[in-house]
């Protein structure tokens, strides 16, 4: 199984986007790899996409493009997770002391989302191993503000 990883680095000391990071994860040692870059400070967050998931047309433009999408970031100690794909637009949940997160594309990820760096890892390799939603954490869709389990 293989996940497509892309991610922006930040000029330093600012919000400028220097360059796109594209990453190849196949193994559980290349998922950890990828996600202590992701530490840096002048990184942002992550888009994953699993290769053996179907393509949907986009509606404005035509192409091709993944039915789903796993965006991580690590940030204050945290890491968050946001799904996208087929019945889900959700977020982890995780320690309710972790601070809420704004991503570098003006969403926010909810206090109380933040999960601990191990528990990101296992997410992040469940997600390779399977190209599903995770079914390690408990997740709150955006739609609804309860907690609820994915079925």
């Amino acid at each position: 199984m293989t996940i497509r990883a892309k991610h922006f680095e930040l000029e330093p000391d600012s919000t400028v986007t220097e360059n796109l990071r594209e990453s190849t994860l196949v193994t559980d040692s290349e998922v950890e790899t990828f996600l202590a870059e992701l530490s840096d400070p002048n990184a942002n967050e992550a888009i994953l996409t699993h290769e053996s998931r179907p393509m949907k047309q986009h509606p404005r433009t035509g192409r091709l493009a993944p039915d789903h999408s796993l965006k991580i970031a690590v940030a204050g100690g945290y890491g968050y997770a946001e799904y996208t794909g087929p019945g889900h637009w959700c977020q982890a949940v995780g320690d309710p002391a972790s601070r809420e997160y704004h991503t570098s594309r003006s969403h926010t990820m909810r206090a109380g989302n933040g999960l601990s760096f191990p528990t990101l890892t296992r997410l992040v390799t469940e997600f390779l191993e399977t190209g599903e939603l995770p079914q390690l954490v408990t997740w709150r869709e955006q739609s609804d503000p309860s907690v609820a389990h994915p079925s």
